[in-house]
């Protein structure tokens, strides 16, 4: 788990914790700073690729690299 803080310019990934290893130390982990811009569009990639279940799915039309389609 991290505490995940969002502003119009910068997305902040800080404060990592493992919730059923309490005894373990992630404060030298992060924090990670992404710039706003940047992880909307890497989110919006993921979303295209990805369904509900977490699965990769591949859209009507496309073709996956090394693979064609018959």
């Amino acid at each position: 788990m991290a505490n995940i803080t969002v502003t119009s310019d910068r997305v902040t990934w800080d404060s990592f914790e493992q919730p059923h290893r309490r005894t373990r130390d992630y404060s030298g982990f992060g924090p990670f700073h992404f710039d706003r811009r940047h992880y909307d569009d890497a989110v919006k990639a993921l979303d295209a690729v990805v369904d509900s279940n977490g699965t990769r799915v591949q859209r009507a039309g496309a073709t996956q690299k090394g693979s064609s389609r018959v």
